[in-house]
């Protein structure tokens, strides 16, 4: 919010400069006011780019702590599943308890990585360890 407000100061004195120089008489060489008024543009025109740019990454920020969030609570979930099925008796089924354990393995790597991965990415591909799901 700080670096809105002082984007904002920023501009307004852009544009207290671009109108102080809209306000000057004109000569008989006007070159150095259009100069001038093209060189005021494009430091506006920068700036407003530059805040674009800055919105849009604290935006992208946010959206991706919510995501990193979101999934938390799906892993949470996932393993709240798992334990009730893993619970159950089943005493003929040890290939499934292993199978289990290893869905276990496979999300618990991605509830460390993912949310490391989502910070740091560049929008990369994310890829398992091999044996992985």
């Amino acid at each position: 919010m700080q670096e809105a407000n002082l984007a904002i100061a920023n501009n307004q004195g852009k544009i207290a400069k671009l109108h102080k120089t809209l306000k000057t008489q004109p000569n008989k060489d006007i070159n150095p006011v259009c100069k001038r008024l093209d060189h005021l543009q494009d430091n506006l025109l920068s700036s407003i780019r530059q805040d674009l740019i800055t919105e849009v990454r604290v935006y992208n920020q946010q959206e991706t702590r919510n995501l990193a969030s979101m999934m938390d609570k799906k892993f949470d979930l996932l393993f709240v599943k798992l334990d009730n099925i893993k619970s159950k008796p089943q005493v003929d089924l040890p290939v499934l308890n292993q199978d289990l354990d290893t869905i276990k393995r496979d999300i618990s790597y991605l509830r460390e990585n993912t949310s490391h991965h989502l910070a740091s990415s560049d929008h990369q591909t994310f890829f398992l360890p091999d044996g992985a799901i």
